[in-house]
């Protein structure tokens, strides 16, 4: 992901990452995320 992540971000997905929710689920949960916050990222 070349995207520009807060280190909030970066964290949340390392940790998800070593749950085991791959990053195919992650990247479907921010596309998501951020269509359902209309860009307030």
């Amino acid at each position: 992901m070349t995207e520009n992540l807060d280190k909030e971000w970066i964290d949340l997905i390392t940790n998800a990452l070593e749950m085991g929710i791959s990053s195919a689920e992650i990247r479907d949960f921010l596309h998501n995320y951020r269509n359902h916050s209309s860009h307030k990222l």
